[in-house]
């Protein structure tokens, strides 16, 4: 079952609901999801049923309505949980508290629930009822540090990437949630602190570098002074590359790739990290002949067969015929009567014997109420009219 939107919560159930868990997906009437009115829409016409954050968020699941902040809703939603494993949720602390949907109170309601909370800074801490957006999420994990160029203002990474990372997480350790539950018997409170995951995931390491290097730089440069020369774009015949070579080993062979040059061997281009903190757009100009007598292609397939991991850069319309993207099926067109078909990403890894699959679109506003309600619980149709009309589902 998901409570929540837009972004954290249908992230972590549509992990779950793409490696084949059934997903209740339980929505406000009237408004739903709060994805169903964010842009882009399909066709560029504004409408709930048209969203593209929300389509994508949440393929394969069932929607329901129901107001869990009022009384008889709250009945209604334990009765829900009563037959679930895992609850996903993304609101406030304070705010599940005085709904008393907090796990003190679920666990009673089934002790065997799961309770996943993904939120900006977790249940614990000083920070736990603080609001918050996306790049403040992303201030407190430390990614912002690193992005914009001085003495401008620091810079966020795009499409909700505090979320997104909290709600994978979020997925992944409540499937260990689930091992755990397989031995004991009991459910556990997964919680997910957006903050936290980004500053483990993304600047931990970072530490190392400060711990060991010294190094302290974070936005000094336009691309990278914490890594180490080739980083960043470089310019061919058709377009861009992506260069990074973050092994030694990597850089020689590039170096053996365009001829060993003479310039390799001055001791100015030996500080890889030199290089790229100060001074990488001379180094860029002794490499930029090599990548412009070549297409993004060409240089691709010989850094490939030298196994220098640099990438070209392709547009969306390029990046969905990719012939890798094609060949492993990532892409897959799921149809749906008042949106035709539509394309959209899975996973990124394949599982043998347990494959993800997207299996249907996602579900119109409240959809399946007749099938959790009248067929899962019992509640008869006239009593579903009357809690419609009393705005409770």
């Amino acid at each position: 079952v998901e409570l929540g939107g837009p972004v954290a919560a249908p992230f972590c159930g549509r992990f779950m609901s793409i490696l084949g868990a059934e997903v209740i997906k339980v929505e406000p009437p009237g408004s739903g999801d709060p994805a169903r009115h964010h842009g882009p829409f399909l066709g560029d016409i504004p409408h709930p049923e048209r969203s593209g954050l929300f389509l994508s968020m949440n393929v394969n699941k069932k929607s329901i309505t129901l107001d869990v902040s009022k009384h008889e809703g709250r009945k209604l939603f334990e009765q829900v949980l009563q037959k679930a494993d895992i609850l996903v949720e993304s609101n406030t602390p304070r705010q599940m508290e005085e709904w008393e949907l907090d796990f003190q109170h679920l666990h009673e309601v089934n002790p065997r629930l799961i309770v996943t909370s993904v939120t900006p800074f977790g249940w614990t801490g000083p920070y736990r009822d603080y609001k918050a957006h996306d790049i403040n999420v992303q201030s407190m994990g430390g990614m912002t540090e690193g992005l914009g160029k001085p003495p401008r203002e620091p810079l966020g990474y795009p499409f909700s990437q505090a979320a997104l990372q909290g709600g994978l997480a979020g997925a992944c350790a409540t499937f260990v949630a689930i091992l755990q539950r397989d031995q004991t018997g009991e459910g556990t409170h997964v919680d997910i602190s957006e903050s936290e995951v980004l500053a483990t995931l993304h600047l931990g390491v970072y530490v190392l570098n400060y711990m060991f290097l010294g190094m302290k730089a974070m936005r000094g440069i336009t691309v990278g002074s914490r890594l180490t020369y080739p980083v960043g774009f470089t310019k061919v015949k058709d377009g861009y590359m992506y260069a990074n070579a973050p092994q030694l080993a990597q850089w020689l062979k590039f170096l053996d790739l365009i001829g060993n040059p003479e310039w390799a061997k001055n001791p100015r281009y030996r500080d890889r990290r030199k290089m790229a903190a100060e001074y990488r757009e001379e180094v860029d100009a002794l490499t930029a002949p090599w990548f412009m007598e070549r297409t993004r292609e060409e240089a691709f397939k010989a850094c490939q067969e030298r196994r220098v991991p640099f990438c070209p850069v392709y547009n969306i319309g390029e990046s969905m015929d990719n012939a890798q993207i094609e060949a492993r099926g990532f892409l897959p067109a799921v149809d749906r009567s008042d949106t035709g078909p539509v394309r959209y990403p899975g996973l990124p890894m394949q599982f043998s014997a347990t494959p993800w699959r997207i299996q249907h679109a996602a579900p119109l506003l409240g959809e399946h109420n007749e099938e959790v309600y009248n067929q899962m619980l019992g509640i008869e149709k006239t009593r579903l009219v009357q809690l419609r009309e009393e705005g409770i589902i």
